[in-house]
């Protein structure tokens, strides 16, 4: 992931990375987060290394006998672009074990639905899953956003498309339809457990433990299974 962001920062990724990566940027709150971290890391080992070089540079001028001290102070901007380098490697280790901790998170409580694709199916909205489970995920969640535009009262278009929301970790939007989706009493449980997964998601576990107590006795044995498993884990976490 580190990669990735210093990769974007230096304008070296192509047209199709940049557009994914720029997409991203705006749907993944966390995501838009790490990547400011990181610029403002690069900044400021940047501003500190030219600042102690210039400073540098004009002491060595005014005491150009005093052979030590040039030395000396060369050996402090060493210093000191070390230590920046290694705030730096520090901070892209972290980000990256923090990410790997929420995937693995995310992994261990997220069921995925039983995506409604029947081969030789021909309906439009099998065929845009279809895509989605095929690698094509920002086509396919862009097709189902211009069908909701179209067909606005349409639930069950709402309804995939959180679906495909809460698995790529779009947190931004995810939320976008849930009060309306458990309005619908047959939508009702998946769709609050889905909500519990977003609130993890974005960082809100108090909050989805909270639902969990809330709604737990009304649920059926498998929910309730899914939850106790979510307790356990972020638990743990």
């Amino acid at each position: 992931m580190s990669d990735l962001i210093e990769k974007y920062t230096d304008n070296a990724l192509n047209l199709e990375e940049q557009i994914l990566f720029e997409n991203r940027l705006k749907s993944d709150d966390k995501f838009r987060q790490e990547v400011e971290k990181y610029r403002l890391a690069r900044v400021v080992a940047s501003a500190i290394i030219e600042d102690e070089i210039l400073g540098h540079l004009s002491k060595v001028t005014s005491n150009k006998g005093n052979i030590f001290l040039h030395y000396k102070k060369w050996w402090i901007l060493l210093a000191l672009i070390l230590v920046m380098f290694s705030v730096i490697i520090w901070w892209t280790q972290k980000t990256t074990h923090d990410i790997q901790q929420d995937n693995t998170l995310f992994a261990q409580i997220y069921e995925e639905p039983v995506w409604p694709v029947e081969r030789g199916g021909e309906d439009k909205l099998q065929l845009i899953i279809s895509d989605y489970l095929t690698g094509h995920q920002h086509e396919a969640i862009t097709v189902l956003e211009n069908e909701i535009s179209t067909f606005p009262d349409s639930v069950m278009l709402k309804y995939w498309l959180t679906e495909m929301y809460i698995k790529e970790k779009n947190t931004a939007k995810s939320s976008q339809y849930l009060d309306v989706l458990k309005s619908v009493p047959s939508l009702k449980d998946r769709v609050t457990y889905l909500e519990i997964i977003w609130l993890i998601q974005k960082g809100d576990e108090q909050e989805a433990i909270r639902k969990i107590d809330a709604v737990y006795d009304g649920v059926d044995n498998h929910y309730q299974s899914l939850y106790d498993n979510i307790k356990n884990k972020t638990k743990k976490g």
